[in-house]
């Protein structure tokens, strides 16, 4: 188990860095001062530097302020969001999907990801409650994979 978390650990310090670079890239490429990005969506510089230095845990960033970023530096409104991200962003239509295809209910769902039903019961009714990285990771992740391409198609 340690080595598992020692894989996770690595797997979201590499996911907070290449958005952090990401960020960087994108501002670069616009020619602009993180002073001048920063003023552009309205956040102070400190915030801005934090993110470019990839000081945030991904599971707590601002995903709006990810996509100000993007649509400021003349992105794709998404191109900052990771798949967790945008899991996230959309996971009350994937949790919903998860549960009608896989024919369970909340605390059916509970049991099998061995947490609690008021857990689960809270990502539904909750905007700010989302499964943990580590969660989406081991029972969500390639549902919400083939959800994104399902929904492309």
């Amino acid at each position: 188990s340690f080595v598992i978390f020692m894989y996770l650990s690595y797997h979201i310090l590499s996911l907070v860095s290449t958005v952090s670079s990401k960020i960087t890239q994108m501002r670069l490429s616009r020619n602009m001062s993180a002073k001048e990005l920063a003023n552009k969506i309205n956040i102070n510089s400190a915030t801005l530097s934090r993110y470019e230095r990839g000081k945030f845990s991904i599971e707590r960033i601002d995903i709006n302020i990810l996509q100000n970023i993007a649509i400021a530096c003349r992105y794709e409104r998404e191109s900052l969001l990771t798949p967790f991200l945008k899991f996230k962003l959309y996971k009350d239509q994937i949790l919903t999907d998860y549960i009608t295809i896989n024919n369970i209910s909340k605390s059916e769902l509970a049991k099998q990801l061995n947490v609690s039903y008021t857990l689960v019961k809270s990502w539904f009714t909750n905007k700010n409650r989302s499964p943990s990285h580590n969660v989406w990771q081991t029972a969500f992740k390639d549902f919400t994979l083939q959800w994104f391409k399902n929904k492309l198609m």
